[in-house]
């Protein structure tokens, strides 16, 4: 975790110099792209003031002003203080939210998860487009907000052109409200749809709508994400009106998807321990789970993957609970 390097008192004047040449460059073109792996946002620009969380390298953030050889930054919904030697000035395009209150969400589409709101005037750095939807970053995060609720920064003379819109695909109709439901509460996951399929049976794919439309979302995400990669496994969730089913203790409440590691290529059983398993892959998946649903566990032998807790027999599918 980076705040500011360890300097010598022979080069801090070259640094300042450097740091206000970097200051004039960041003020014409409003925004910052990070360099440290994890950069510290602080709530003030020195490091004894309270870390309000961490950016990572390649996120652009939009200036908002300096002090000294620290930047201020638009994080989230409010500001935040990273050091400048970890900043380098950005080409992004810096606009305003024109709305009240603009939902920043997971994905360009109002299905996926709400990760907050910008208020009116908070600035953002278009990284992509999607259709109407600009990608941004967010608290540390990529994320997406619906571009017809941005406009200019208040007093810009001459704004950059908005991003070329790249071809929207092809809609995917939204989870259907007539879905039967169990006296549990209870809806069942179909046998396979887009970005997955299922290996469990029918009587074992009931679970909470959370769950169900949460496991739905994931797989729409990873088949326009992870084209290249095989559909994800999904097993047992949980019976039609919850209770105890064989294999498991848990699984009773609707709240509980087994899922399989990702293979390097082709789809089926796969353990941590084979040469076709992608750890890469299947970190990435845990990471969407985690973002996508209330996760309060996962259960998964890869220790490398963030997140993650050991738990015995589960080399060869990761356990994921939701509140």
């Amino acid at each position: 975790m980076f705040d500011r390097p360890a300097q010598t008192c022979t080069v801090l004047g070259a640094t300042l110099a450097a740091l206000t040449a970097f200051a004039g460059e960041a003020r014409a073109q409003g925004a910052v792209e990070v360099t440290a792996s994890a950069l510290n946002v602080r709530a003030g620009a020195s490091t004894s003031q309270r870390a309000l969380g961490q950016a990572s390298r390649g996120q652009v953030y939009p200036v908002l002003s300096r002090s000294g050889a620290w930047v201020q930054i638009q994080f989230g919904a409010g500001a935040g203080w990273s050091h400048g030697d970890y900043l380098r000035s950005s080409s992004a395009q810096v606009m305003a939210v024109t709305a009240s209150a603009l939902n920043v969400r997971t994905g360009a589409d109002t299905r996926f998860r709400a990760l907050g709101t910008l208020p009116r005037g908070a600035r953002v750095a278009i990284r992509g487009s999607q259709g109407v939807w600009r990608q941004i970053n967010f608290q540390g995060q990529d994320a997406w907000v619906h571009g017809d609720h941005l406009g200019p920064v208040s007093g810009s003379t001459s704004p950059a052109p908005s991003p070329a819109p790249s071809p929207a695909p092809a809609p995917t109709p939204p989870p259907s409200t007539s879905r039967p439901t169990s006296r549990a509460g209870f809806i069942q996951l179909a046998a396979s749809g887009p970005g997955f399929y299922s290996y469990a049976v029918a009587g074992r794919r009931w679970g909470t709508p959370t769950m169900v439309y949460g496991v739905e979302r994931i797989g729409r995400r990873w088949s326009t994400e992870q084209r290249s990669a095989p559909r994800m496994g999904v097993g047992d969730i949980s019976a039609m009106n919850g209770g105890r089913i064989s294999g498991h203790v848990s699984h009773q409440k609707g709240v509980d998807v087994d899922v399989r590691p990702v293979r390097t290529s082709g789809e089926g059983p796969v353990t941590r321990f084979m040469s076709n398993y992608s750890h890469s892959r299947t970190s990435t998946l845990i990471g969407m789970y985690r973002r996508e649903l209330p996760t309060t566990l996962v259960l998964f032998n890869d220790n490398r993957i963030a997140g993650t807790s050991y738990y015995r027999n589960h080399d060869n599918h990761f356990h994921v609970r939701i509140r």
